[in-house]
């Protein structure tokens, strides 16, 4: 995978901010991550996304992000390219880094 060393780097300033995160192709395959993903949650996390896309392309519509709501953290799942970051928010403020942070990985792979 090309921009491997730039995905890492990305990976690790999110986690300097407090964001944990996963890079996972869009067939479930993690690629890298800060946090604790096995292969099961990878591609669990990858069926959803890519199910919420096909419901929107339905809707004629695009995905921007899936976002999944706990006590007190969000998952937030953003498409870059034939991948997804995913990252582990601790407030909605968090997501705008994240998605500054995908715009750097969609011009590293």
């Amino acid at each position: 995978m090309a921009g491997t060393e730039q995905v890492a780097a990305v990976l690790e300033s999110l986690k300097g901010m407090g964001i944990g995160a996963a890079f996972i192709k869009k067939d479930g395959t993690l690629v890298q991550a800060t946090i604790k993903v096995d292969d099961v949650a990878a591609s669990v996390l990858s069926s959803l996304s890519n199910v919420s896309a096909t419901l929107l392309k339905r809707a004629k519509d695009d995905q921007k992000e899936l976002e999944l709501v706990f006590d007190s953290d969000l998952l937030v799942v953003l498409p870059v390219k034939s991948y997804y970051l995913c990252g582990i928010l601790k407030n909605r403020d968090q997501k705008k880094t994240l998605r500054e942070h995908a715009a750097k990985l969609s011009v590293a792979v």
